[in-house]
């Protein structure tokens, strides 16, 4: 087994030293003639003096350490100008979304902060360590207490920057929680840790890897301890000698004078004393007797005295030179692994070897750098200055450490002597840069006096409580409460100034607060000042932990509301006088509470409105007087007013005897009895919106077919970004699943498109274009739609052949017919049920059916769409084919979905009945014409090859800002150069400026201050040559408009919208390179 370590706590830096000087001179007065082994035990003594140096480097460490806690503290203290303070902060959602963050944190991850607010912080961390960020994260969400973690940000490659994460959750005002996360840098820290560890695995390796026999014994002088050295030097295996007694390893001669010393060490010396080296003789496994260097040392433990010889093998002086060269190798290679500046010069001052750090400082090549002194390496005073550092250490007999100003930076220097067998001495260094610990220091203070500052000239009173009383206050604090700063902190000063019943609500407050029920508490409070004068001030207590000390701190606001208190003292006087023509107005009044809303107050004309009495309005809430299902709306609307001080709006009333009338409520907020509250006039407008319903009635057919071409182009500019998506996309999203999802996009705008041209063509009383339709597949359309929108409750089924004929219709509007159908079904079983759809084909005669030739039987398609909901009742069967006729909710629908559906089948020549029965249901059957003909295979073309641009100039104008990205995106995919305008204006001063500049023109025909017509007309005047695209919302049809008309004129193509990025592309390439003609 191993020796048990020394309990005893190692010798300072100054013992070791003298020890070693002692034993130096002590050798040098007995005369003892130089041995082979010499050099190697100088080597030896270097190694020492490093790791003397190595104990001050970790003293250096933990004063670092001690350094960065201090600054944290500060830091917490002073958290609110975190923008100027050396560590990171950041507050996060829950969701990980950065809300705030300050300047040193976007440093941290090498970005600027208004690119790091709104993303999500893990993007930040290094994926490798996400995993502990998380961990931090969840537990922070579980407990709710304070988390910390070490992980690594994203930065460079080389050198990811390791932080140290202190995070706490905040209650914010509005009810939702945040994470605040304090970052430190702690790369140095990491990098000093690995470096320690490694010079650590260094040294006991190298006692491991030594050549020299290491041999611990205890007191009766059998070996505890046995390196592999020993094990070559003797012979013997760890196994065999573990055990043995010590004398198994020298002559029978030198035996017994063994055992008189080891009974002396055991008896005389004091624990880890080392003696001096002593010439002995060993003896191999093989009886071979060989010459000897031990050096002896002891220690005692709890278990027992121990004693180590260090033996080395005298007969091989090759193998100690090896040794001393290796030596000096692992001296330099700890100076190349210290994380600052390192190096050893002789006596005169001149360089014998730095490390890279060193050189690189300097501008210089290590190897370059050997023999050069302070003068030739730094200017004349400060090379002087340096001369001056280095022969004190010379001069020392301990290390000493002083600060020096090179390269602007401020270096921590620590320099000692090294002195080896053959008399000379040598000086070795080390220095840390300390830059930004001294400006972290500065900044603190700064910080401290900016805090003082903020807090002493605050716009409301402050104060700090602890447990000793009052600490501080402000002098705000002071102006409203009467109490000078001095005074403060005496106790029960401030119940003494207070109003008595303010007092004990405080107290009872406070005594809910001090038992942790909330985390802080708010009351409204009256001061007497000694000179009579009362102050209202509004108090706010919170506690929190002083990061110093630990103990609990509360900080309590004071906000003067003396002024508000004389208004509100001043409004109610003024809503007295105001009474009487409350009373006498003829238009009913309500005054209602803005918190229950309990009707306050109503006047003669409210009573006489609603039949109530004015007891009996005052027994109601003003939310009664609604209808239930606008009770909700209503709420919103009062919240809303409460905010905005006032609104205006439309609702039904019930009376007492429960009709209903409609009125216009205006609401103003005021001040009542000291409590919010809302004034209501509420004027019956039942018979006005009568006769406003039916005039609008009138004007929404009226209206309809002109409204519908602004719709159209309305719905193309939304529909136009839509149609580009898809093909913009389908390159980088090449998975079956993304192509699939982008293909139904596509489709889904292209029958927008199609119901833009019916909305058209309903403008224009025509009946949009006919084509030869296959119905089928329209139907099989339609029931995936269904099946995957309906209710779950709501069973699917269908009849769908495949032998269907054709008919001869405009695809969309079949597909509306249908569609509307189905939805009225679902809509008339709200409890669930069963919705069929079946197509036949059918042969009937010609009187069968209307516009039949008569005793011709003729072939039809018939369709039926059949529910098992509530029916049709009577009265409303007779209406439902009426436009803007509904049983629905006002926001269930328009009215419109049976009228439209009637008119698509007189446009298509065909019929609809109906059969329904209450409670059981109902069926619509649809007849239309069946055509011989086949409906056209329609072949999907590959898609056409887009051709690029060779870097032509286009000037781009276009008011719908997704639009003109969208195209400004995809020409500059395609090697065109493209220049953005939001309007005419602004396309025709860019143009004007360097006409002959622009290759193209593509301009929308309708922007607000100044159209595309002018623009394009404005350019053609200025250069009549070049290229213009003109487009719109409009269709390309509209030429009895004289907008689209002259759009046509103006340019060479006029493309309607919306279209294919692939239509613009081969229009643009088709004009920037027409094809010769032959």
């Amino acid at each position: 087994m191993k020796p048990p370590k020394p309990s005893h706590p190692p010798a300072g830096p100054t013992e070791l030293r003298e020890q070693a000087e002692a034993i130096y001179q002590a050798n040098k007065a007995a005369k003892k003639p130089v041995q082979a082994g010499t050099a190697a035990l100088d080597a030896a003594r270097i190694i020492h003096e490093l790791e003397v140096h190595q104990i001050e480097l970790e003293m250096q460490a933990e004063e670092l350490r001690r350094t960065q806690a201090a600054a944290e503290v500060m830091r917490l203290r002073y958290f609110k100008l975190y923008d100027l303070a050396p560590n990171g902060y950041c507050t996060l959602s829950p969701k990980g979304q950065i809300l705030e963050c300050n300047l040193t944190f976007a440093h941290q991850v090498r970005t600027d902060r208004a690119t790091l607010l709104k993303q999500v912080f893990s993007h930040c961390v290094l994926k490798e360590d996400r995993d502990r960020y998380y961990a931090l994260v969840n537990a922070l969400a579980q407990t709710g207490d304070p988390q910390a973690a070490d992980f690594r940000l994203i930065g460079p490659p080389e050198a990811p920057c390791w932080i140290h994460v202190s995070a706490l959750t905040e209650l914010t005002d509005d009810g939702s929680i945040v994470y605040h996360l304090a970052l430190s840098d702690i790369t140095e820290l990491k990098q000093s840790e690995a470096q320690l560890r490694t010079r650590e695995q260094r040294y006991r390796s190298l006692t491991e890897s030594a050549h020299e026999a290491i041999i611990s014994v205890n007191t009766e002088g059998i070996i505890v301890d046995w390196n592999s050295g020993a094990a070559g030097m003797f012979g013997y295996s760890a196994a065999k000698a573990m055990g043995q007694p010590l004398t198994l390893l020298m002559p029978q001669r030198y035996q017994e004078a063994h055992r008189a010393g080891m009974a002396r060490a055991n008896a005389g010396d004091a624990p880890g004393v080392t003696r001096g080296d002593m010439i002995m003789v060993g003896r191999r496994w093989n009886g071979l007797e060989f010459p000897v260097l031990m050096s002896l040392s002891s220690w005692t433990v709890p278990e027992g005295k121990y004693h180590t010889a260090i033996i080395r093998d005298m007969s091989a002086w090759k193998a100690a030179e090896q040794a001393q060269i290796e030596t000096l190798q692992l001296l330099r290679h700890f100076m190349d692994q210290f994380p600052g500046l390192a190096y050893i010069k002789d006596a005169n001052s001149r360089v014998l070897y730095a490390n890279e750090r060193f050189a690189s400082r300097l501008g210089f090549a290590v190897a370059s750098l050997e023999g050069k002194t302070n003068r030739d390496l730094f200017p004349a005073d400060q090379a002087a200055k340096f001369d001056e550092n280095d022969q004190a250490a010379l001069s020392s007999k301990e290390t000493i450490t002083f600060e020096e100003t090179f390269q602007d930076r401020l270096w921590a220097t620590s320099k000692f002597t090294i002195k080896l067998a053959d008399g000379r001495v040598l000086l070795g260094g080390f220095s840390t840069d300390i830059t930004t610990r001294k400006q972290t220091e500065i900044e603190l203070k700064q910080r401290e006096a900016v805090f003082r500052a903020i807090f002493d000239h605050a716009p409301i009173g402050i104060s700090l409580t602890g447990n000793a009383g009052t600490l501080m206050v402000n002098a705000e604090h002071t102006r409203i409460t009467g109490i000078p700063a001095e005074e403060a902190s005496q106790p029960g000063i401030f119940a003494r100034v207070s109003d008595p019943e303010d007092y004990a609500r405080q107290q009872a407050a406070a005594k809910i607060f001090h038992a942790g029920a909330v985390d802080h508490y708010t009351v409204q409070k009256r001061y007497l000042h000694r000179d009579g004068r009362v102050q209202w001030a509004e108090l706010t207590s919170r506690a929190f932990q002083d990061p110093t000390t630990g103990t609990r701190r509360i900080v309590t606001t004071l906000s003067d509301l003396t002024a508000r208190k004389q208004a509100e003292a001043l409004q109610m006087a003024s809503e007295v006088r105001y009474r009487q023509i409350f009373d006498c107005n003829p238009v009913p009044v309500l005054l209602y509470d803005t918190e229950t809303p309990q009707i306050l107050e109503a006047n003669k004309a409210a009573e006489q409105q609603y039949g109530f009495t004015r007891e009996e309005l005052i027994a109601k809430k003003f939310t009664d007087l609604h209808l239930a299902e606008d009770v909700g709306a209503v709420k919103r609307e009062m919240r809303q007013a409460t905010s905005t001080g006032k609104s205006s709006r439309e609702w039904k009333h019930t009376r007492k005897d429960y009709t209903i009338i409609q009125v216009n409520v205006v609401t103003s907020a005021l001040s009542y009895a000291g409590r919010s509250a809302q004034i209501a006039l509420v004027l019956d407008i039942t018979e006005r919106k009568l006769f406003e319903g039916k005039s609008l009635q009138l004007q929404r057919l009226e209206n309809l077919g002109m409204l519908a071409a602004g719709i159209a182009h309305d719905l193309n500019n939304v529909l136009a970004p839509i149609l580009f998506a898809p093909q913009m996309l389908r390159a980088s999203h090449p998975s079956e699943r993304d192509l699939k999802i982008l293909s139904n996009l596509e489709q889904s705008a292209n029958r927008g498109v199609s119901l833009v041209k019916q909305i058209l063509g309903f403008a224009r009383t025509t009946g949009g274009e006919m084509q030869i339709v296959q119905v089928r597949h329209l139907a099989m359309d339609l029931m995936e739609i269904v099946e995957n929108t309906f209710p779950k409750n709501i069973v699917i089924e269908h009849s769908i052949p495949s032998d269907l004929w054709t008919v001869r219709g405009n695809p969309t509007q079949l597909h509306q017919v249908l569609l509307n159908l189905c939805v009225n079904a679902r809509d008339a079983m709200p409890a669930g049920g069963t919705l069929r759809l079946s197509l036949a084909n059918l042969m009937i005669d010609g009187p069968a059916v209307a516009g039949s030739p008569n005793g011709a039987t003729t072939p039809w398609l018939e369709l039926k769409v059949t529910d098992t909901g509530t029916g049709i009742p009577p009265e409303v069967l007779e209406h439902i084919w009426e436009p803007f006729y509904t049983t629905k909710a006002i926001d269930k629908g328009t009215g419109l979905g049976l009228s439209t559906v009637r008119g698509i089948m007189g446009t298509h020549h065909g019929t609809i009945e109906v059969f329904t029965e209450p409670g059981h249901g109902s069926t619509f059957r649809l007849l239309l014409p069946a055509e011989s003909e086949k409906a056209p295979n329609v072949e999907i073309p590959p898609p056409a090859l887009v051709p690029n641009g060779q870097g032509e100039s286009i000037l781009l104008a276009e008011d719908e800002t997704m639009i003109r990205d969208l195209i400004a995106g995809t020409l500059l995919e395609h090697n065109y150069l493209v220049t953005t305008c939001r309007n005419g204006q602004e396309a025709l001063e860019l143009f004007s400026a360097t006409p002959a500049s622009y290759s193209l023109l593509i301009t929308d025909i309708n922007m607000p201050k100044f159209s595309g017509l002018k623009l394009m007309s404005e350019v053609a005047r200025i250069r009549p040559e070049l290229l213009i695209i003109s487009m719109s919302g409009q269709s390309a049809d509209d030429d009895d408009r004289t907008d689209v008309a002259e759009a046509k004129r103006l340019s060479r193509r006029f493309i309607p919208k919306p279209f294919a990025a692939e239509a613009l592309l081969s229009i643009v390439h088709e004009l920037l390179h027409p094809v010769a003609k032959s």
